[in-house]
């Protein structure tokens, strides 16, 4: 193979250049081939990396197919550059010059940064340990989920801090939630270039950029945000800062790997704090003027930060709309996400970003919580929404609460979503999924709630009366943890069993309250019996089963006439026997006395009660 080179050659750059072109190659090809980011060849094709570290250029030599003379011109050539340079990169990071000036790079505060006085209270000790020199704290991540104002209060603590920093202050946008998220060496020349290094002077290498970042860093008080992370990999080599320094991570991710960082979440505001943010933006006289709809408003937003202050904009930019106005389109739950929308602000996008980020698993899983009725679940009704084989369910919801799609609710072992990100999810269950395929899935989760409420009712059955002995599943194993079950997810079967009923499944339903019957002696209110034995009654009759139709009847009598006498008791008798002569008349016959003398309810006959 001939050189093409005619003599000796002082530039690795023309080198590089003219045994890439020989080849045939693009930089994007050689980088592919080489491993050697595209940047980084660039850079030294056009002047600016003027001396490679050996390693690149042993891994350019292969792609290019050089002769051995050629592989040995090229690092000759590299090795002068790195030689002649020596003095100056050794010299740079000891470099101070009292005249140069400290970079203010923080985006303008918000003049009405207001509801988030408590979690900024909550964010200062962080920063004052490590500006007391602690090391707890040198690192602070704000998380939380889309549209909570993680950005908002770092600017706002960065602003106040500021002068604790005169080294200045450095603002870096990471784009984690962009379909392109920013590279991180090109986030790190960012930072040489704003502490005054002149770009030919750069290193090529994302380890050596980040090297002279540490040093230059190393004796300065510099406040650095990084803004909109998208996982640990991105953060970690953007971690340069000295002891005098400060990083604040914001991130819709908790970044669970990132060791030694202190991590404060950001969650929905109080209603106290919702209506002051909105009163901060529409004025005190409008909010006080119309109270009531400015507490509908806040609750309709669900407290969330970005929600309430997009509403607030809209209605500052229309003065004459009256608030209840503006609450009447967030009551349409589909025109909800439409309605807060103002600009460029909009709640959907925020989410969307995110939901984009997902896996097929976790998005499906996502957008199929809108099907789960109560406020909060479990792993279980998660499990049933994803074809219900998916023993991995537990790191699936990890995932979405890592995103912060989804939280921890209070009870322990159980999640929640927000009512926006829920009506979120409903719209991309439709926009994503069939019909055929919500229905099966709705289904498939009621089947195993019903199932489940029927299997935990037996437990509570008197031994002599025990049709169907009792069987421990995976939710619990003996009648407390039934019961705990029965409480907890109250919200979800009871609204399982209105949609079985509604789908005619009516076998299912007399199942789940022929199970019941002895529960509410244990539990529950008047109203949530009363609506399970009617709906109960309805099967019975439909499926046109006479034993079936007494059996109901006869439960409903008795758990109305014992939960009306039990409130009735202070009244007398006389109360009483109003009571079960209404019950009666509701179920269309004479309710017998034993129901209201006896507190065990009727005698079972049978297959039914008498």
């Amino acid at each position: 193979m001939a050189n093409v080179t005619a003599g000796p050659v002082s530039s690795v750059g023309v080198l590089l250049r003219s045994y890439r072109v020989r080849a045939g190659v693009t930089q994007e090809e050689l980088a592919e081939a080489s491993g050697v980011s595209v940047r980084a060849i660039s850079d030294m094709e056009r002047g600016i990396a003027k001396c490679p570290q050996r390693r690149t250029i042993d891994a350019l030599v292969g792609p290019l197919a050089l002769s051995d003379d050629e592989s040995a011109q090229l690092r000759e050539v590299a090795k002068r550059a790195r030689v002649s340079s020596a003095p100056e990169s050794v010299a740079l990071p000891a470099q101070r010059t009292p005249a140069r000036s400290a970079p203010a790079q923080l985006p303008a505060d918000l003049n009405d940064f207001t509801g988030s006085e408590r979690e900024l209270e909550e964010l200062r000790p962080f920063l004052r340990v490590r500006m007391a020199g602690g090391q707890t704290g040198r690192v602070t991540l704000l998380s939380g989920a889309p549209g909570t104002g993680k950005t908002s209060l770092a600017v706002h603590a960065a602003h106040e801090l500021a002068a604790h920093f005169p080294d200045g202050q450095l603002f870096l946008k990471l784009r984690g939630m962009s379909n392109g998220p920013a590279d991180v060496a090109d986030v790190l020349q960012l930072v040489l270039r704003s502490l005054g290094v002149e770009s030919t002077l750069i290193p090529a290498e994302q380890e050596h950029r980040a090297s002279l970042c540490r040093s230059l860093l190393a004796d300065r008080a510099v406040l650095i945000v990084l803004d909109d992370a998208a996982d640990e990999a991105q953060v970690r080599p953007l971690l340069v800062g000295g002891p005098r320094s400060v990083t604040l991570v914001t991130s819709r991710q908790v970044l669970p790997g990132l060791a030694g960082v202190g991590r404060f979440g950001l969650g929905v505001l109080t209603p106290y704090d919702a209506l002051a943010l909105l009163r901060s933006i529409v004025g005190a006289g409008r909010v006080s003027a119309e109270s009531d709809a400015a507490e509908d408003l806040v609750g309709l937003c669900g407290g969330l930060p970005l929600a309430i202050r997009i509403a607030g904009n809209r209605l500052a930019s229309r003065p004459t709309w009256p608030l209840s106005y503006f609450v009447s389109q967030l009551r349409s739950r589909n025109r909800r996400l439409t309605a807060l929308t103002a600009g460029d602000l909009d709640v959907r996008r925020v989410f969307d970003l995110s939901y984009r980020q997902l896996g097929p698993v976790a998005a499906a899983m996502f957008r199929r919580l809108a099907l789960v009725p109560g406020p909060d679940f479990a792993v279980e009704a998660a499990r049933m929404l994803v074809d219900g084989h998916e023993r991995d369910a537990g790191v699936v919801l990890d995932e979405l609460a890592d995103a912060s799609l989804v939280q921890p609710a209070p009870e322990d072992g159980r999640y929640q979503l927000h009512d926006l990100l829920r009506e979120f999810a409903a719209e991309m269950l439709t926009e994503a999924e069939t019909g055929e395929t919500v229905r099966e899935v709705e289904q498939r989760l009621d089947r195993w709630l019903v199932r489940t409420a029927a299997a935990a009712g037996r437990y509570f059955q008197p031994s002599s009366s025990v049709r169907t002995p009792p069987k421990p599943t995976e939710s619990f194993a003996d009648s407390a943890g039934a019961r705990r079950w029965l409480e907890t997810e109250t919200g979800n079967w009871l609204a399982a069993l209105r949609r079985s009923a509604a789908r005619a499944e009516h076998h299912q339903v007399v199942d789940l309250a022929s199970a019941m019957y002895w529960y509410p002696e244990f539990g529950g209110t008047a109203d949530l019996w009363h609506e399970v034995f009617t709906l109960a009654l309805q099967s019975a009759v439909a499926l046109g089963c006479k034993r079936e139709e007494a059996a109901q009847r006869n439960y409903m009598a008795w758990v109305l006439g014992t939960l009306l006498s039990s409130a009735d008791g202070a009244a007398g008798s006389g109360r009483r026997g109003r009571g079960r002569r209404s019950a009666g008349a509701e179920l269309g016959f004479a309710l017998p006395q034993h129901h209201a003398q006896s507190p065990g309810g009727p005698a079972r006959v049978g297959g039914g009660f008498q």
